[in-house]
């Protein structure tokens, strides 16, 4: 998702991001992401943060918890960048 926020943010925008939220930030300002999804999407990134660089110790089964109950947020996701590259 980062990547991907990066890559359209820099490339459709000529805005290069200096982390994932301003990438995000970015796309929604330009209507690529709805802005009502900007915050879970923050979230997200935030959380992935905790998980790869150690922030926080988090059980596998809680990580299995969310993934499986939030699978409709990358969907969502998804679809919203499938949207804008169509048009």
């Amino acid at each position: 998702m980062i990547d991907i926020a990066f890559h359209i943010s820099s490339k459709a925008f000529n805005k290069a991001p200096v982390d994932g939220r301003d990438a995000f930030t970015t796309l929604a300002q330009n209507g690529v992401l709805k802005e009502e999804n900007l915050l879970t999407y923050l979230k997200m990134i935030a959380f992935r943060n905790k998980i790869v660089h150690g922030y926080q110790s988090i059980e596998d089964e809680k990580i299995l918890e969310i993934a499986k109950n939030n699978i409709s947020d990358f969907n969502n996701f998804i679809n919203e960048i499938l949207t804008f590259i169509n048009n």
